[in-house]
C-alpha cells in the first residue's frame, strides 16, 4: 500500500538532515556582538555554544596555495548531541540525526533564522536555499546479487546493484541522478548499495553504529534553489516559503524510489523488528 502524504513512517531510514540558507557575506555574523546575541537567543533550546573556525585553502597543480578565507563558524548544539545550528558569515544550517518530520523541523529552522535576524547583521539576499536528506536503508536480508535489494527498492535504481562477477556481488555501487525543475530549482539523488554507513558520529552523534561489512542502500537527495536573476532579499518568511517548496521533491523522488514491502518495514515501530 502506497503512502499517503502526510504519512510519517515510525521506522523510517533517515539518518541525517539538513536545511541550509546562503547569502553574501555578512561580517557581523562572525563578531563577538552576534555570538552574544545568539546565545542569548538559543540557550534554552541549544545551549553547547562552540566557536570554530573554517578555513578555505586553493589546491592548483602545485603546493596547495596561502588560505583563501579564514572565517569563525558558530555553532550551537543540543545536550544529546542530535541537533545544531551552525552560524558562519555566509550561511545559516540547521542540522539534525533525530529527524521529528518536517513540519517539527521546519519550527527549528524559523527559530534559527529568527536568532540570526535579531542579531543584527546586514544580509542582503538569499543566494542559495538547500535541504539534504541522507537514508540508510537497512533490511532483514540486505544481500544483493539475487534480485534482492529490487524487492525494496524500485528496480529502476537497483538493478544494477543485483549484477554479479564470478557469482560476486559488486562491493560498491554507486550512481546520480540530477533534475532541474525550473525557477532556480534543482534536486541531486546519488543512491547505490553499500557498506558501513554514509553518516559519521560527529559532529553529531548518530542514532546507532554499524559494521564496516554492514549492508545498506543509500539515498543521499539534495533539494536545492539559487535565484535565477536578482537576489531576493533576506527574509525568515521568504527563506522558508522557499525550503517548503524544496521539500515536496524530497517526499516524491523517495517515494518513487521504493516499494510497499520497505514501506511496511517501515510503519513498524522500531521496537517490533
Amino acid at each position: 500500500m502506497e503512502a499517503t502524504k502526510s504519512e510519517i513512517y515510525p521506522n523510517a531510514p533517515i539518518e541525517f538532515v539538513a536545511c541550509e540558507v546562503q547569502f553574501p557575506v555578512s561580517p557581523e555574523l562572525s563578531t563577538d556582538d552576534a555570538l552574544r546575541v545568539l546565545h542569548a537567543a538559543l540557550f534554552d533550546w541549544l545551549p553547547v555554544a562552540q566557536p570554530e573556525v573554517e578555513t578555505t585553502v586553493m589546491f592548483g597543480a602545485g603546493a596547495p596555495q596561502p588560505p583563501l578565507t579564514t572565517n569563525r563558524i558558530l555553532r550551537f548544539t543540543s545536550r544529546n548531541r542530535r541537533l545544531c545550528v551552525v552560524v558562519s558569515p555566509s550561511r545559516v544550517s540547521v542540522e539534525t540525526t533525530l529527524y521529528p518530520g518536517w513540519d517539527d523541523f521546519r519550527v527549528s529552522v524559523e527559530r534559527a533564522l529568527s536568532a540570526v535576524a535579531s542579531a543584527d547583521a546586514r544580509i542582503s539576499g538569499l543566494t542559495r536555499v538547500g535541504l539534504r536528506y541522507i537514508d540508510e536503508i537497512r533490511v532483514p536480508d540486505p544481500e544483493p546479487g539475487d534480485g534482492r535489494w529490487s524487492r525494496y527498492i524500485d528496480v529502476r535504481l537497483s538493478g544494477a546493484a543485483d549484477i554479479t562477477l564470478g557469482g560476486r556481488p559488486a562491493a560498491d555501487m554507486q550512481a546520480a541522478l540530477q533534475f532541474d525543475l525550473g525557477e532556480g530549482q534543482a534536486a541531486v539523488v546519488r543512491y547505490g548499495a553499500r557498506r558501513g554507513q554514509a553518516v559519521g558520529n560527529a559532529p553529531l552523534l548518530r542514532g546507532g553504529s554499524h559494521g564496516p561489512d554492514d549492508p545498506y542502500f543509500l539515498f543521499d537527495i539534495d533539494s536545492f534553489w539559487q535565484p535565477p536573476s536578482d537576489l531576493p532579499e533576506f527574509s525568515v518568511e521568504t527563506a522558508l516559503a522557499i525550503a517548503d517548496r524544496l521539500h515536496e521533491p524530497v517526499r516524491t523522488l523517495f517515494e518513487a524510489s521504493i516499494t510497499d514491502d520497505l514501506r511496511e518495514i517501515m510503519r513498524r515501530k522500531p521496537s517490533d523488528g
